[in-house]
């Protein structure tokens, strides 16, 4: 009692904050990150956290101030920092606004939980959008009439020629064409259609659940039907085929033009 009521209120100990490596770890194990259905996110998160951890790691989560995001992204784009993203494919080699975006928001999530648990008053992370870093992303061009007649007249494997056909006709991604089974191809009232509404189908959103019709004069590209999957592109461990497809269908499209804003997205 002697001591509280004569020394300095400001010499007396206070409690330290939570590590931010240790409210990366319980972020880890809470359901704001076991919830995550796509192990390939869940795994992009884990990489991203490891390199803020390296960052932020030994700083109490509650020393982190509003200019704290804005230093860690110049960290990022540093090429001279060890934490660099380095060199990307980009003519000056910085990164896109986008991937530093996707560093960003696992970290996000961290201090989500680091507020919901009372740990800080204020979230630095909770208002960031990272503008003016980066390049923009690059807006995608469609493909011309000609550069479609170069590409389909090209020595397609068969595969790949149905693949990019599919995806010309009917606007599908090619994640959807990739994972096409034959049950998805079914007559509806006399048009034949490829079926994305069922349970078992893999789509981006809920509003990718839908009818296509197929054009008659591209009917016999899947008549006769065959049985299972379509295509046998090598799957990730949540099931996508993506990867793999677009790595096959990338090898044709270059041959037809580099132009990086035009891919097998712009078909």
């Amino acid at each position: 009692r002697l001591f509280i009521e004569y020394s300095d209120e400001k010499s007396l100990p206070t409690k330290q904050g939570k590590f931010v490596s240790e409210v990366i770890d319980e972020y880890l194990q809470s359901t704001l990150f076991t919830s995550i259905g796509r192990n390939k996110t869940k795994g992009e998160y884990l990489s991203k956290l490891k390199i803020f951890k390296k960052w932020a790691g030994y700083q109490t989560i509650d020393q982190l101030e509003p200019q704290s995001p804005y230093e860690y992204i110049n960290a990022l784009l540093d090429p001279s920092n060890p934490l660099s993203l380095g060199k990307t494919r980009a003519e000056d080699g910085v990164p896109s606004n986008g991937t530093i975006k996707k560093y960003l928001n696992p970290v996000k999530r961290v201090f989500k939980l680091a507020t919901r648990n009372g740990y800080i008053d204020t979230n630095p992370f909770s208002n960031v959008e990272a503008k003016g870093y980066g390049h923009k992303q690059v807006d995608r061009i469609d493909w011309t009439d000609e550069q479609l007649r170069q590409l389909f007249n090209l020595d397609l494997r068969d595969r790949e020629r149905l693949a990019l056909t599919l995806m010309a006709i009917t606007g599908f991604r090619l994640d959807e064409v990739a994972l096409l089974r034959w049950e998805q191809i079914s007559e509806v009232n006399g048009i034949l259609c490829l079926d994305l509404t069922g349970v078992d189908v893999t789509v981006k959103t809920d509003s990718s659940a839908r009818l296509l019709p197929i054009p008659d004069k591209f009917i016999g590209l899947l008549l006769p039907k065959g049985e299972g999957s379509l295509f046998d592109y090598r799957r990730d461990s949540d099931g996508k085929a993506q990867n793999h497809a677009s790595r096959e269908c990338m090898e044709y499209v270059r041959m037809v033009t580099t132009d990086p804003r035009c891919d097998n997205h712009s078909l």
